[in-house]
């Protein structure tokens, strides 16, 4: 039986696609705290290994139907890479991260979410 609610602490994996270019296949790892009330869900997110992680909390807000999940994730600061053939990131404190958006669908057991 699926899981009826997500709230709870998750973890997880995400992994660069070919927009990446050297990067692809590179993997960036994180951990979520999330509270869903009805289909809305809320919740932070901290990256703790891999490639492009930030050393800020980011917030999530995003909605849930049915097995069909989205969300936008917002880091405090903006950080990423001017030279994808390099392992350094940059981070701007002066400006907000971008909207990251996210969607994916649960599992059958509801205890994996796979997307984009």
């Amino acid at each position: 039986m699926p899981k009826t609610t997500l709230t709870g602490k998750w973890t997880g994996m995400i992994v660069y696609g070919a927009a990446y270019g050297p990067k692809e296949g590179e993997e960036l790892y994180f951990r979520m705290e999330l509270q869903q009330t009805g289909n809305r869900l809320e919740g932070t997110s901290e990256d703790i290994g891999g490639y492009g992680a930030s050393p800020d909390m980011a917030t999530l807000s995003g909605m849930v139907n049915n097995s069909e999940i989205s969300f936008i994730k917002n880091y405090a600061s903006l950080h990423g890479s001017t030279d994808l053939n390099k392992e350094e990131i940059y981070i701007d404190r002066s400006q907000k991260g971008p909207n990251i958006y996210y969607k994916g669908v649960l599992n059958d057991v509801g205890d994996i979410v796979e997307g984009d």
